[in-house]
């Protein structure tokens, strides 16, 4: 089944938050391979892709097909050639190969995954396709009432998105950085390990 009208997308996060904050932390440098993880429409995917060039690409992940036609177009519009676009259902298998990714965004959609029920496979399949030393980069809502962005029960301080990843081999190595008024933003690396299967793969 296609997503036709992913929840948020009208009031898209890139759009709210404090950009110039966002790119000066992120610890992406030229020649990465970055998997945008529940791109939409890609609005970060797009100077994501700018910034790693020359050699490294974007591949945005979403089960919105109109999303990721809008950021087909898009790409081409402004000549990014180093974005691909997968169509795929996060709650099962990804279609990418073991340790294919030097990084992984997620920007505000793990809350999602988590109030489907569906965080703890999405989580495990993010670190099997990680490179050992990677970075996951995340982006949430602060857990306060706001004017804008999820209900206040579905929202993640940083202690529960630490609680889920620290036993699969993740470590955050990044401060708390605040992006506006209800965003934060924080950084994890992927710890030398065994690659993590999900049993529902098997």
């Amino acid at each position: 089944m296609t997503q036709t009208h992913p929840p948020g997308e009208e009031k898209n996060s890139y759009d709210l938050i404090d950009k110039d904050r966002f790119w000066q932390q992120l610890a992406i440098k030229p020649g990465m391979t970055v998997l945008d993880l529940g791109c939409g429409a890609g609005r970060y995917s797009l100077p994501l892709a700018r910034r790693l060039k020359p050699g490294g690409k974007v591949i945005g992940l979403d089960l919105w097909a109109q999303g990721l036609g809008r950021l087909k177009t898009e790409a081409a519009g402004q000549g990014i050639e180093n974005i691909e676009t997968c169509q795929a259902d996060a709650a099962k298998p990804f279609p990418f190969g073991d340790q294919s990714f030097d990084a992984c965004l997620m920007a505000t959609v793990l809350h999602d995954f988590v109030s489907a029920g569906t965080d703890a496979h999405v989580l495990r399949e993010t670190v099997r396709v990680l490179k050992p030393g990677a970075i996951l980069a995340v982006v949430e809502f602060k857990k306060q009432l706001t004017c804008c962005g999820p209900p206040q029960a579905v929202r993640l301080c940083i202690e529960d998105i630490a609680v889920r990843l620290q036993p699969l081999g993740f470590i955050r190595f990044s401060a708390v950085t605040e992006l506006g008024s209800n965003r934060y933003f924080s950084q994890f690396r992927r710890l030398p390990g065994p690659v993590l299967r999900d049993k529902a793969a098997l």
